[in-house]
């Protein structure tokens, strides 16, 4: 496939643009990119897709997402009883809900750009296998996933270690699928126990993948982690959960001297904006983080996959912190690095850059004045990004939607069905 006549945002180490640029992708990669007149000369006979008016760029990346929500969204409590709403809700999940749930989830981010997701699940009545509904949704929207199940002792040991046979099982067989890949997923510092964070350690080593943990959202977590004779960072590192493999999302309650040690273990730090405002009050420390130079990823968390979004609430909220400081302006393009290095790392391709050799997950997004864009200026442009621009999205080398038509999903045969279920699910609570 030959794509044409584009602005092309290559996000790679120069940040080149290319106007009137092309792009080729052959199978799942990305073969040449350079001008539209000398591409269309090397390739004559590759089928083209005119980009002229628009952006070509890397598709959008979850760092932190949880498809099991997509029923609960707009008809939760506020804190603190969205807690014990999210508890019932995990709970009385069905596979076809979480099948369902995934699928619609994959609709909605393909059509806002989003083309890979870290995905963190919970279902503590449908724990063997939950994470196979997940995945055959994802693979048949063709959507590239890394998937955990959230273990935890809430629901005592049998269900713990139910999570973390899930997990590794799972591991195992993602390994067969290269848009597939899998983690450890741990609920929290704070609600497993030391046997069973330890249980997690050795299956996540043996499975040779890496940890997904939610990190002290709440001030009750932190007192719950504090009751134990220790903060929740530093009860992760003393277990040995920490490091280069790790996906550690929220952060929000973490002292000075707990980021350092996120940053020297080089521990990926996922920030949800919209989540952390509406549902906790307060964003991170940001300014620490950046001061400290925190591996500083973005994602979607309970919200719809949009990372557009997830931009522009990060840079209201974190403008008072930063100020007119060049932290601020270079905040998105920061984070969109972040998780392609962490997406790169995790499927072991070079994903969230357009350059030979990377994996062919592309978008086209629709934008007024993409002449007016620079290097100098992108990182300002794109907290303007809209997901509603999206007109076209690639992932490994799949057309998945192409001028606003979905290729891979039946849009209205999917939200007539999670419909159903999603009364039938809040008729049961």
């Amino acid at each position: 496939m030959l794509i044409t006549h584009g602005t092309i945002l290559t996000f790679d180490q120069e940040n080149r643009i290319l106007y009137d640029g092309a792009l080729c992708i052959q199978g799942a990669h990305i073969t040449q990119v350079g001008p539209t007149a000398e591409l269309c000369q090397a390739y004559p006979l590759e089928e083209r897709l005119d980009a002229e008016g628009m952006l070509v760029m890397p598709g959008m990346i979850s760092a932190h997402h949880h498809f099991f929500l997509a029923f609960a969204r707009g008809s939760l409590p506020e804190r603190p009883r969205a807690r014990a709403r999210l508890h019932q809700i995990e709970a009385a999940l069905t596979y076809e809900d979480i099948r369902y749930s995934t699928l619609l989830d994959c609709l909605q981010a393909i059509r806002r750009g989003t083309t890979t997701i870290f995905d963190q699940h919970s279902s503590s009545r449908a724990i063997p296998y939950s994470l196979d509904a997940i995945a055959e949704a994802a693979l048949h929207g063709g959507m590239r996933v890394c998937l955990s199940y959230a273990v935890s002792d809430q629901e005592g040991l049998t269900k713990a270690r139910q999570g973390i046979q899930e997990n590794a099982r799972f591991a195992r067989e993602a390994r067969e699928e290269p848009i597939l890949s899998a983690a450890m997923g741990i609920q929290s510092a704070c609600t497993a126990s030391a046997e069973t964070l330890q249980l997690c350690v050795g299956a996540a080593a043996v499975a040779k993948i890496g940890f997904h943990v939610n990190v002290a959202p709440e001030a009750s977590e932190l007192l719950e982690c504090q009751k134990q004779g220790t903060r929740a960072i530093d009860r992760l590192r003393r277990h040995g959960i920490l490091g280069p493999r790790t996906v550690a999302a929220h952060c929000i309650h973490i002292v000075p001297h707990e980021i350092g040690t996120l940053q020297r273990t080089g521990t990926w730090v996922v920030d949800t904006p919209r989540e952390n405002i509406r549902d906790y009050g307060r964003p991170l420390p940001i300014l620490d983080l950046c001061r400290q130079g925190a591996s500083l990823c973005l994602g979607s968390g309970t919200f719809c996959p949009n990372i557009f979004g997830e931009l522009q609430m990060a840079h209201l909220s974190y403008k008072e912190a930063l100020g007119s400081q060049p932290q601020l302006d270079h905040l998105g393009l920061s984070f969109l690095r972040a998780n392609a290095a962490l997406a790169t790392r995790t499927f072991g391709e070079k994903i969230g850059e357009l350059s030979p050799g990377a994996l062919a997950d592309v978008i086209l997004v629709r934008y007024s004045k993409p002449q007016l864009i620079s290097p100098k200026t992108l990182p300002l442009h794109l907290f303007n990004f809209d997901d509603g621009w999206v007109d076209t999205v690639i992932i490994h080398g799949r057309l998945v939607l192409r001028h606003g038509e979905l290729l891979t999903l039946d849009e209205e045969a999917i939200i007539a069905r999670a419909q159903e279920l999603a009364q039938q699910l809040w008729s049961r609570l």
